[in-house]
């Protein structure tokens, strides 16, 4: 997988590099040893196989627990005391 997230910072790093430049990129694959089966997926622009041939998971799940409000007991503690005396 090392190989393969190297060679999409090289594609996102040059600009020259796109569709038309198929017989370079496929070089340079090659060169990085990436099986067949990625190399299609990432010609094809097939995000979803690439992420099945990687076992990726690409869902990133953000929760915020908020606490529940207070208890009444802790309102009662909180508040201040007023005496006249």
């Amino acid at each position: 997988m090392n190989n393969v997230i190297k060679l999409l910072a090289q594609l996102g790093a040059d600009a020259t590099l796109n569709v038309s430049q198929q017989t370079r990129i496929t070089a340079m694959m090659n060169e990085l040893n990436i099986a067949k089966a990625q190399q299609q997926a990432i010609l094809a622009g097939d995000v979803q196989a690439l992420n099945s041939l990687l076992d990726i998971c690409p869902d990133i799940v953000c929760n915020v627990n908020q606490p529940d409000g207070p208890d009444e007991d802790d309102d009662e503690e909180e508040q201040p005391k007023i005496s006249f005396g």
